[in-house]
Parts: structure tokens; sequence; C-alpha cells
């Protein structure tokens, strides 16, 4: 398998290749802002990658301050100053082709900024034609490749012309606003333009593979890309993950696999996926998940079924354990519940789905024959199966 796209053209920054702020480009003249220095807070730094979607080149952005990382361009600004004979910076508006900023140059903690590519739309609203305008900047969110830290503003006189709200959309909110701005038409024009033509990802290296992938038999460049994916679109990363692992089932992938699955508490697909990992072989971690999902599912006694199997495989399993010693004290009474239950349990056709009563060995309706149902829902599975085809009950 080759290298991803684009991977053969990016440039992969070590520790001591990460550039100073102060060593990059600065968005605004230099003059204008006399020994400026930034607040720790703020020198925060990202690797990324930009490209069109083919082609793909390594960067270091500090996405919170008003300098141009390498590759980065200044597409446009509106920069707001104090004085008459001794000017300074205090506001500025800018759209690279990386980012949107807005920077108090007062106040630092008054500034915001987001990704373009992260944006969802770009809006103008409040349009209408004016001869003086108050310029406003707003944020709406917190994150990685945006912060909500307040609002910021600037003010201009002019011949009549017209203004408008320049509205970055994000996650179904506003995110950063520009108030009042001249031809919001245009600037809303030109940062769409932007995000079509140039995207913005995080960058991923053969280097800085995370610790768990790190016991992954899977090869590098695939590795590399799956997490790009993991970084970049989840939902695709959970479908090829899954598909990979039908074939190879790899414990650091499937470790990796279920971290976003925990998080979006899809308890379902955290069963069936563990499910399918423990049929294609013993891997304890697998046996752990299966567990977790069956008691946030509220099925307590396949749980505790389960969690006594794992147990015999794994003895020494912690979680295993930490879980054996919660329902010690309730286990007997759940399974002789459940034992109950199953005694009055039907045997379902398969062909017509009709109910038979227990031990049938012909359906009353079609006269099928009938093997042994599910014990827990009836469910007549192919022989040699090893969970239910209806219900997923682990067939022992």
């Amino acid at each position: 398998m080759g290298l991803p796209q684009g991977y053969e053209s990016s440039k992969q920054y070590s520790n001591d290749d990460v550039p100073s702020p102060y060593q990059l480009e600065p968005m605004v003249v230099p003059t204008l802002t006399p020994n400026l220095q930034f607040p720790p807070n703020k020198i925060e730094g990202l690797e990324i990658e930009f490209g069109d979607g083919k082609n793909w080149t390594s960067t270091f952005v500090y996405y919170k301050l008003p300098v141009l990382a390498k590759g980065e361009e200044l597409a446009w600004h509106l920069l707001n100053t104090e004085g008459v004979f001794n000017k300074k910076a205090s506001v500025l508006f800018a759209i690279t082709n990386f980012r949107v900023l807005i920077y108090d140059f007062k106040n630092p903690d008054k500034s915001g900024n987001v990704f373009l590519s992260t944006v969802d739309d770009i809006l103008v609203m409040n349009s209408h034609r004016v001869s003086h305008s108050t310029r406003m900047g707003s944020f709406g969110s917190t994150g990685r490749y945006g912060m909500r830290v307040g609002t910021g503003g600037s003010s201009g006189t002019s011949t009549s012309q017209t203004v408008g709200d320049v509205v970055f959309m994000k996650d179904g909110q506003r995110f950063i606003v520009m108030g009042a701005m001249a031809d919001p038409h245009g600037i809303a024009k030109l940062a769409k333009t932007i995000k079509k033509n140039v995207r913005v990802r995080d960058s991923v290296s053969i280097n800085n593979l995370p610790d768990v992938l790190q016991g992954s038999t899977l090869p590098k460049e695939t590795l590399v890309e799956l997490m790009r994916l993991y970084k970049n679109d989840q939902a695709e990363f959970v479908k090829q993950s899954k598909k990979i692992l039908e074939t190879n089932p790899d414990n650091a992938l499937f470790h990796l696999l279920i971290i976003p699955i925990f998080d979006s508490q899809d308890w379902k697909e955290m069963e069936s996926i563990s499910r399918k990992m423990i049929s294609l072989s013993n891997n304890e971690h697998a046996f752990e998940t299966l567990c977790t999902a069956l008691f946030k599912l509220y099925k307590t006694a396949e749980a505790i079924r389960e969690l006594n199997a794992s147990l015999k495989l794994f003895p020494n399993n912690t979680i295993l354990q930490g879980y054996k010693k919660q329902v010690a004290p309730i286990e007997s009474d759940i399974l002789e519940s459940e034992a109950s239950s199953l005694e009055t349990k039907s045997i379902i056709c398969p062909k017509c789905k009709k109910d038979n009563k227990k031990g049938s060995k012909f359906c009353n309706s079609c006269g099928s024959n009938l093997n042994e149902g599910c014990v827990k829902c009836g469910y007549v599975n192919p022989k040699n199966a090893k969970f239910c085809n209806e219900c997923g009950f682990t067939l022992r």
C-alpha cells in the first residue's frame, strides 16, 4: 500500500523546527505595534496540513495570533487604529486562506478565531446603506479551532455605502460576527471562495501516532490515514475501521475505534462491534467493552452471563473483577429471574415467524423443521452459530 495522498509533499515538524510567533510575518505593520508582546495563553500552535484535497503541505500556525504561518496569506483585513500622530493598532479583523481572526491588541483576551474549513456557512445579515458605520466583532463558541473570548469594534466615516453583518456559522450557531462591515457581500464571497478551494486539516505523520496505536500490526501508512480520519471525519473513521477489523482483528485499532463509540454513548453499536471482535478473536478488551455495553443497555442478566464467561478466560482483568464485585450482591436473584422467564419461551419459526410450543420439532403453522431456539428470544439460528441472529444473545 502506498503513502496517503499528499503525504509525499508534507513537511513534518520536530520540536526544534517549530517557529516562534515572533519569527513569523505579522499581519499588521510593525510600526503600529511597537514592543508587542503576546500573552502566554495565546501562544498556542497547531501543526496542520493545507491543500486542495489532493496535494497537501504541512505548516505550523499560531491560530490565536495575528501572525502569518508559512504558506498562509492575508486575503482581507480591516485595521482600527488609535491616536493621530502616534498611531497604534487597536482591533484587527482579518481573513486569511486558513482562518478568520478578530484580534484586540489592547485586550488580547477579547479576541476570537475560527478555521474556515470548519465553518458551516457564511451569511450576510442586516444589509443596508449608511454614511457612518461602527464595526463590531463578536464570537460565539469554544473549541480547538475557535475561541469564544469577547467582542471588539471600530468605526469609520465615509460616503454612502452598503454595510452589513458577515456571520460565520458553526455547529448551527453564530460563531463569529463581523458587524456593520462595508461591502459585506464581497467579504462573504471571498471567504466562501477560500473555504471552497483551500482545505485545512490536522497533520498526522508516522512519527506522531498516538500511544494506543503503537502496538498495531497494521501497515504504518494505513494507521496514518486512519488517524487522519479520526481527527477530521470520525464517521468515516468508524466505517473504515470496522471494515478493516473484519479481516484483521487488530487489537490496537479496536481500542481506538471504541473511543468515539463510547463518547457517543451508542451502546448498541458498541455491543455489536464487541461481539464481532470476540467472534474473530478472544480479544480481552472486547470482552470488557461487551460487558460495559450490556450493563449500559440494562441487559443485566446477559451482562452477568458474559461477565462470568469473560472471567474464566481473563481471571486477572481488573475491569471485569470490578464489575463482578458490583453485581455480586444481586447476581443470584437476577439469574434466577432470567431462568424462570426462559422456561416459558416459545420457539419462533424462521420461515413463517409463528410461535411454537417449547420443545416442538416442527412448526405448527407451516410444518418447517425446527431446531432448538435461542434460549433468550426463541429464534431458530443456523447450525453452529455463535450469536443469535435475532437478539445477539451468546449461544452456548
